[in-house]
């Protein structure tokens, strides 16, 4: 008998062109052939009907992915009220700190960037939707810690500890212990283990049950962290993650 969960390898085709184009940052038939691996049969009627479904368009010689994404990646963000309380709390950290401040949530065993604010402005920022791994992010590394023993251990046995920059922490029992140590200091850290030149400090969020909502970093470029400037970064995290969970509590509280 056929499995209920098997995945359509159709849909997961289409998706794969989609990711292309962005990557590609638009492209013609001849670049998606060769980034995808299609048949040039194949690939024209997966991008027929991306363009049927309103999710591609065509500009000369080039598919690009259409704003109807963006509808759906607005509501992705705002789906939940205490995403709207997170997206407020990062832009007063960033505006506190002159630094970059970020919301992020796991999903599918990775972390998304749902809210970011850099400095005084939260205009033209990078990564929004972007996903990462746990183990090279400092929201990720705060999320793990969070999580139930259980939990986190069917997690970290199944997944991989790939190397995303020459620093990147790639042994298992290392990253064992580097999340007993976000447990023991209360915040993460990761110091250019994503992106080289870059370092964040994260602290996780829950709910007044204790559950996560995501978590909070705050940081930029390496030649800012000095001892008395990331020691003030730390105190301003833990004052809005403490605020943003005051303010999930307070919403939902019954009245």
């Amino acid at each position: 008998m056929a499995s209920n969960n098997r995945p359509v390898q159709t849909t997961a085709t289409s998706l794969g062109v989609l990711e292309a184009i962005k990557e590609l940052d638009g492209a013609g038939v001849g670049a998606l052939k060769d980034e995808t691996g299609l048949a040039r049969s194949t690939l024209h009627n997966h991008l027929q009907t991306l363009l049927n479904t309103g999710y591609v368009i065509k500009e000369g010689n080039q598919y690009q992915v259409s704003m109807k994404l963006l509808n759906l990646g607005e509501y992705a963000r705002h789906r939940k009220p205490e995403f709207d309380l997170a997206r407020r709390t990062v832009r007063e950290l960033a505006n506190v700190t002159n630094a970059e401040a970020e919301f992020t949530v796991r999903e599918n065993n990775k972390v998304v960037i749902v809210h970011k604010s850099m400095g005084s402005s939260d205009e033209s920022v990078p990564n929004l939707g972007r996903h990462f791994h746990f183990h090279s992010t400092a929201a990720g590394k705060a999320i793990l810690a969070e999580l139930p023993p259980g939990r986190r251990d069917a997690i970290l046995n199944e997944y991989e500890l790939c190397e995303v920059t020459e620093k990147t922490i790639t042994d298992r029992s290392a990253f064992k212990q580097e999340i007993a140590h976000v447990q023991e200091q209360g915040y993460a850290v990761t110091d250019e283990e994503c992106v080289t030149g870059y370092k964040m400090i994260s602290g996780a969020v829950t709910y007044p049950d204790d559950s996560i909502v995501g978590a909070i970093s705050v940081g930029g470029p390496v030649y800012i962290f000095e001892k008395a400037i990331e020691n003030r970064f730390l105190d301003d995290l833990h004052t809005y993650v403490s605020k943003l969970e005051d303010r999930i509590e307070n919403m939902v509280r019954p009245q």
